[in-house]
């Protein structure tokens, strides 16, 4: 569960620094949360116990991970109208 919740740790939580415009998190301080997180559902027993409940979050944190690294595009130029030209 860890390589699935490491980066989608990262993902929100750099999302929550940007918002509040403070340093996003180091590496070792993502996996510190993640593995925080870890043992805190170890302790209520909150395992995915289903093999496609898991394969469902792998393909959202994937999904997260390619999505937030994306670049803004910017506008595209205005055409001007042809008829307006004659």
């Amino acid at each position: 569960m860890k390589p699935i919740l490491v980066p989608l740790v990262g993902i929100v939580a750099n999302e929550l620094c940007d918002r509040r415009r403070v340093t996003r998190l180091e590496a070792d301080e993502t996996d510190l949360l993640a593995e925080a997180m870890l043992n805190l559902a170890d302790a209520y027993d909150l395992k995915v116990k289903d093999p496609k409940v898991a394969a469902w979050l792998g393909l959202g944190g994937a999904a997260a991970l390619i999505y937030k690294n994306r670049r803004q595009l910017p506008a595209p130029e205005a055409k001007p109208d042809a008829a307006v030209a004659a």
